[in-house]
Parts: structure tokens; C-alpha cells; sequence
């Protein structure tokens, strides 16, 4: 037999064993749930939250992982953040409401800038009068209700700082 094939027969096997049989790693999914986790820190201990996601869920994630991450909570709000910012920064471009105002105030998301966006959608152009994607406005107020807005006020008044900073930065690169 042909060792190459030996060896691609090996790799097959191996990524077969990874998709079924080595449950989920938890690789960057601690980014995706620390909100989540931090909230719950607060009335679990780590060693809970570890074991609950690998007996519920299977994701493998250790007390430790969870303990770092609590400990340095802007580096995974930065990432948490990450997956919702070009849907925030685009809202803020066709609304003119400022994306630090909206994300702190749900209040001011639904009442001002979800409204104003579907009057967008319908016409499909944005305040300053430039052509507006209506599919992807509408996907990005979807991505910023369930990815935010979802989470518990209280929950989104901790990473409000990471918000704060990153609109501050953001200016200063911009020369704001």
C-alpha cells in the first residue's frame, strides 16, 4: 500500500474523530459566551459553569479558562463586541444616532433608532440621502437584537466600558 494514502487514510480518520467523537471545543467560543458566563458567574462558581456547559451542551471549557477570562473581562467583551460593531457602526452611519447612545439605552434603540431605520428599509435611503441596503440595515438591526439587545440591561452596563473605549478610540483615529 502506498504510504501516502496510509497517511491520508490517518487524517481522515482523525478529522471524523474530531467532528463526532471529541465533543466541541471550546476555541473561541468563550468570547462568544462571556457575557453569558459573567452573568452567571455571579451565582455559580467557575467549576459549575465549567461542568454544566460540558454536561448540557458538551462544550469543554475549564474552570480555569473561565477564572482567567473573569479576571480580564475587556479582553472578552472586545471579542463579544467584535461580532456586533459593523452592525452597530453601520446603524449609527444611516440613523445619525450615536452608537455609544444607542447601545447603553435600549429605550433609545426602540423608540428612536429601530423606527427611523425601518422608515429607511421602506424608502431605502439613509438621513444624509445616500442609497441605504435595505436587507443589510435590516440585517444588522437583527444581529444588534440578538446579539445586545437580548442581553439583560444589567449585563450590558458591564461592557459598556469596552463600548465607551472603542468609540473613543475610534474617534481619535478618526481625528474626532
Amino acid at each position: 500500500m502506498d504510504p501516502f494514502s496510509e497517511i491520508q487514510d490517518v487524517g481522515a480518520q482523525l478529522v471524523e474523530h474530531a467532528r463526532q467523537d471529541a465533543g466541541f471545543s471550546a476555541r473561541g467560543v468563550l468570547g462568544e459566551l462571556f457575557p453569558y458566563v459573567q452573568d452567571a458567574s455571579q451565582r455559580m462558581s467557575t467549576r459549575a459553569i465549567s461542568r454544566w456547559l460540558a454536561e448540557t451542551h458538551g462544550i469543554k471549557l475549564s474552570a480555569v479558562s473561565i477564572s482567567k477570562a473573569l479576571r480580564n473581562p475587556e479582553k472578552y467583551w472586545d471579542e463579544y463586541l467584535d461580532a456586533i460593531e459593523p452592525a452597530a457602526i453601520h446603524v449609527e452611519n444611516v440613523s445619525d444616532v450615536s452608537m455609544k447612545d444607542f447601545l447603553l439605552n435600549g429605550d433609545l434603540f426602540c423608540s428612536v433608532v429601530e423606527p427611523k431605520c425601518d422608515d429607511l428599509i421602506y424608502a431605502g435611503k439613509a438621513t444624509n440621502g445616500e442609497a441605504c441596503d435595505p436587507d443589510l440595515l435590516s440585517n444588522d438591526l437583527e444581529t444588534l437584537k440578538s446579539l445586545w439587545f437580548s442581553l439583560d440591561a444589567h449585563i450590558r452596563a458591564r461592557g459598556y466600558s469596552v463600548v465607551v473605549r472603542r468609540c473613543t478610540e475610534d474617534d481619535k483615529e478618526s481625528g474626532e
